[in-house]
């Protein structure tokens, strides 16, 4: 793994703390959570539908 790659994985699950109950996830509005997930290709779940991918 190059450090791009290393660097890139220590991000992703930064990232991913934030949707983790147990880490950063009570700790962050809804608003960063939908943000994260973004982030992650993964579907907004606590905004409505009809928000669009900025």
């Amino acid at each position: 793994m190059t450090e791009q790659e290393k660097r890139i994985a220590e991000l992703e699950h930064f990232v991913k703390s934030f949707l983790d109950p147990d880490a950063f996830g009570w700790a962050v509005t809804k608003e960063v959570r939908d943000r994260a997930r973004w982030v992650l290709r993964l579907p907004a779940i606590e905004r409505p539908p009809t928000q669009d991918r900025k």
